[in-house]
Order: C-alpha cells, then sequence, then structure tokens
C-alpha cells in the first residue's frame, strides 16, 4: 500500500535538515553506523527495474520484510530512528532511512553523499528473493551480477557498494562467526580496505568474486586507488538511493564526484596556507616590534 509523495517545500527541507542534526547526535550516542548503513541498503536493493517496483519506499519498517534472515537485527535500526520520525512526522520513513545511511557513511570517514528529498512511503512488502544471497548461490558471482541488472545499476557502481562491506559488517548479523574472524571492529575510516583485503587472500569465502573477469578488473582498480573507490562509491550510493523514485542524481558520473572531493581538498589547502600566512604576518608584527622596543630602550639608556 502506497502512502504518497511528500510535499518538498521549504518546511520540508527545514526538517530535513534539523532531523539530519538529529540522526548526527543519535550516531555518536548509539554507534549505530553500521546498522543504519545496512538499514539504507536493504531498504533500496528490494528494487526491480523491469517492473519498477519496490525501493526505497520504507517498507523495510514492516514487520513482515525485518522477518527475511538478510534484515536480522534491523528492527534495533527502526527503533533506533522512530524518535526522529515522531519528532518530524512530515518526513517520510523512506527519506529518513536513506538520509541516515548518507550521514552514517559520512560518520565513518566516507564521502559527502548528496541527499534528495521527496520518496514516498509504502507499506507493500517485496516479493522474496530480492535481497543479496551470494553464499547461498551455485554460482556466486553469477547471482550478484544479475543483481545489479535487476537493480539497474552499472556492474561498477554495484561492486563499489561492496566497499562498505567492513564498516556495515554486512554479515556480522547474518554470519557472524565469518564476519568477526575478518572484521572483529569496524575499520578505522571508510576507504577500499575491503578490496586490498580481497586481492591479497585475506577473505577466502569472498575469493569468489576474482574468479570473474569483469568483476576482478574492476576490484583491482578499487583496491589500487583509494580516491577512486570513494568517488564511485559517492556515486554508486547515491544512485542506489533514488532507486525506485523518479528524483534526479545530484552528480552523473564519479568524475563529478572526484572532481568535487579535489575541490575540498583544495579548498581546505587554502585554507590552512591562509591560516600558516596570518600567523606568519603575526609573528612578523610580534618580532619586529619587540625589536624596535629594545632598540628604543637602547638608544634612550646611551
Amino acid at each position: 500500500m502506497a502512502i504518497g509523495f511528500p510535499k518538498v517545500d521549504s518546511s520540508y527541507r527545514e526538517a530535513i535538515a534539523s532531523a539530519s542534526k538529529d540522526v548526527k547526535a543519535l550516531i555518536d550516542k548509539e554507534h549505530c553506523v553500521p546498522m543504519l548503513i545496512r538499514l539504507a541498503f536493504n531498504d533500496s536493493m528490494t528494487y526491480d527495474a523491469a517492473t519498477n517496483t519496490s525501493g526505497c519506499n520504507g517498507s523495510i519498517r514492516n514487520k513482515k520484510e525485518l522477518a527475511h534472515p538478510g534484515n536480522k537485527g534491523l528492527d534495533i535500526a527502526v527503533s533506533l530512528l522512530k524518535p526522529i520520525k515522531d519528532k518530524y512526522a512530515n518526513v517520510t520513513w523512506a527519506d529518513l532511512i536513506q538520509l541516515a545511511g548518507m550521514e552514517s557513511v559520512e560518520a565513518a570517514g566516507g564521502p559527502r553523499i548528496p541527499f534528495t528529498p521527496g520518496r514516498k512511503d509504502s507499506w507493500s512488502f517485496p516479493p522474496p528473493g530480492r535481497l543479496p544471497d551470494p553464499i547461498g548461490a551455485p554460482e556466486p558471482a553469477t547471482h550478484l551480477k544479475h543483481m545489479a541488472e535487476r537493480l539497474g545499476l552499472p556492474l561498477r557502481q554495484w561492486v563499489a557498494l561492496m566497499g562498505a562491506h567492513p564498516v556495515a559488517r554486512w554479515w556480522r548479523d547474518v554470519q557472524p562467526p565469518y564476519m568477526e574472524q575478518f572484521y572483529a571492529a569496524p575499520p578505522h575510516s571508510f576507504g577500499n580496505s575491503y578490496f586490498r583485503d580481497l586481492t591479497s587472500g585475506k577473505l577466502p569465502k569472498d575469493g569468489y568474486l576474482l574468479g570473474d573477469v569483469e568483476l576482478r578488473q574492476i576490484i583491482e582498480a578499487f583496491a589500487e586507488d583509494n580516491a577512486i573507490f570513494l568517488a564511485d562509491y559517492a556515486v554508486a550510493h547515491e544512485a542506489l538511493s533514488l532507486l525506485g523514485t523518479k528524483l534526479p542524481p545530484a552528480r552523473e558520473s564519479a568524475a563529478a564526484a572526484l572532481e568535487e572531493a579535489a575541490g575540498q581538498r583544495l579548498e581546505l589547502s587554502y585554507a590552512a596556507q591562509a591560516a600558516v600566512g596570518a600567523a606568519a604576518v603575526v609573528i612578523g608584527v610580534v618580532v619586529v616590534g619587540g625589536w624596535y622596543w629594545r632598540r628604543r630602550r637602547r638608544l634612550q639608556a646611551a
């Protein structure tokens, strides 16, 4: 059952901005980055491009959908977000869930992902088999490629999304022994560690990905260059957050994300240089002023 699109006006955008601050506070207090990323992903990955059904519609709050094995533990994430949803009643669950996922990626040290409001809520339960289950598939690499095709995502974007595994601790709830063996704790920052570990043989259960030539090329590219991975990830995550909607992406390519990230680093560099320059001027004034004062005293004494 669809509930309808929200009216995205100035008051709605103000509510989103305030909700964003509350989500950040929630993350700081509850340390819930992994489950909020998983919640956003799993609400999106039910999308079917062929039928244009499901996707980012907030239906994951449905108890029947939460009961899916792939959603194990995400009822906690929904309960953590509920007070924020109650506070901002006009904000849809679909928007709040995706907003929380993006804020979590950034809180973990990942790229800033543009958020576009306007997702509608639905209670419709997606058909079974919509979530990825490569471990249980006879040909897991083919299964994942079919998933990308069903979602309507380019394979490179789909592979980039796998890079969230260490931070989101994807299989911690579904396959605890495997997840805890390789990622007992999340990495210190969001980056390409998953791909580096994969190519170095540290993740034997995921080694099947390297057996596919097309997947291997993408994985190796991400393993070699963290900046390229982060740029591709930012675009991929935004694309995932729009599945099932007609909302336009803010950035069309990873190149645009890479350029924006480079611009942000340049601005920081300029700011740092300006700060150093200002400090140098202050020090210069102090030094010259001190020298002048000492010289004046010597002349007076003479």
